[in-house]
């Protein structure tokens, strides 16, 4: 198997409940999998860039896993991407090394689908897409796409049935992107 990188990028993730399941999910199926939890490892903001890059050189296969914030990733994922995609490594001159890596951008919205079509918050989810597929394109990345699901939040449950319709969500998000894994590390 392809080496596989998944950049945990939750602000809170002691409070999370979608991306953790996510994350148990295909940890689970995919034990050479390396998650990487942004929040755990600098709660202070300051990323050892170094440290970062060294694991992106390694792996094959990039994934930011995170929810929808305020209709962006949380701050602490875009701070590890303005400090570890650097000019001189991610891009600009001598900037290649992650050149030909490919890349899945997989995130949680608490909120239903409904809020994010067009009209409803002012852009849809594919447009808010956008930073991640540029930031792809401007370090020679190959964007696989995205893996999205809606009506993540779980606060305000009342019943077993709500929870279980959510738990199913983020079950069936976990398999598309265990599937979507898979297929990119075997070639299919």
């Amino acid at each position: 198997m392809k080496k596989v990188i998944i950049i945990n990028g939750h602000g809170a993730p002691m409070m999370s409940m979608a991306n953790k399941r996510i994350l148990e999910d295909v940890k689970a199926q995919l034990q050479d999998v390396e998650i990487v939890t942004l929040a755990e490892l600098y709660p202070d903001f300051k990323i050892d860039v170094e440290k970062e890059q060294t694991r992106l050189l390694a792996a094959d296969l990039i994934v930011f896993e995170y929810p929808i914030w305020w209709y962006s990733a949380p701050s602490i994922l875009k701070k590890y991407v303005e400090d570890v995609f650097a000019m001189g490594f991610a891009f600009g001159p001598g900037g290649d090394k992650l050149k030909g890596k490919k890349f899945i951008d997989s995130f949680t919205c608490g909120a239903p689908e409904k809020n994010y079509l067009p009209g409803a918050s002012g852009e849809d989810i594919e447009k808010m897409a956008l930073p991640m597929k540029a930031t792809c394109w401007l370090c020679g990345i190959e964007y696989l796409g995205q893996i999205g699901t809606y009506g993540a939040m779980y606060y305000g449950l009342d019943t077993k049935e709500e929870l279980d319709a959510v738990n199913a969500k983020m079950d069936n998000h976990a398999a598309r992107l265990i599937n979507l894994i898979k297929s990119v590390c075997h070639g299919n």
